[in-house]
């Protein structure tokens, strides 16, 4: 009997591990090709945004430079560049995210609209629409942007 409930636990154990390993297999080829995906497509083709409506106003070319920054970073994965943009490292952190499927396949296109509050002269929310290239759908995030101790504009968040 115990002869059998070694034998029975030994088996056991081992088509656990046979199943568990080859279904690690099968995920290491599709993350592959995400990135494979993600360098076919040049930076200039994901980032086609349209500022011109702004580029007049000397008070939003400094909301509109961090912004391509962020999203040129964002495109490119590099997530040092993408925290650069953010008003604290923990702001940052927290979108992170964004960098991994199924956000990081994303073009960025249309006229962005910039948003003031009177209430709140510090803050600016700036919409930019976006496809997703797997499915074509268009959707927007809202970057909020307020001001560091430094009054420079800064990221502190993406909805």
């Amino acid at each position: 009997m115990k002869k059998t409930y070694v034998v029975f636990v030994i088996l056991f154990s081992l088509v656990l591990i046979v199943g568990c390993s080859a279904q690690n297999n099968k995920n290491t080829p599709e993350v592959t090709q995400t990135k494979q995906n993600n360098q076919l497509t040049p930076l200039s083709e994901q980032i086609t945004i349209d500022t011109s409506e702004y580029t007049d106003n000397v008070a939003y070319k400094p909301i509109i430079t961090e912004l391509k920054k962020n999203l040129a970073a964002w495109v490119e994965l590099d997530r040092e560049n993408f925290s650069e943009g953010f008003i604290t490292a923990e702001s940052a952190e927290q979108h992170y995210f964004l960098l991994a499927p199924p956000f990081n396949n994303l073009h960025f296109q249309g006229k962005i609209t910039i948003v003031e509050f009177d209430d709140n002269p510090d803050r600016v929310d700036v919409n930019v629409q976006y496809k997703e290239q797997s499915n074509n759908e268009e959707r927007s995030y809202t970057y909020n942007f307020g001001k560091n101790e430094q009054g420079e504009w800064k990221i502190t968040q993406i909805d």
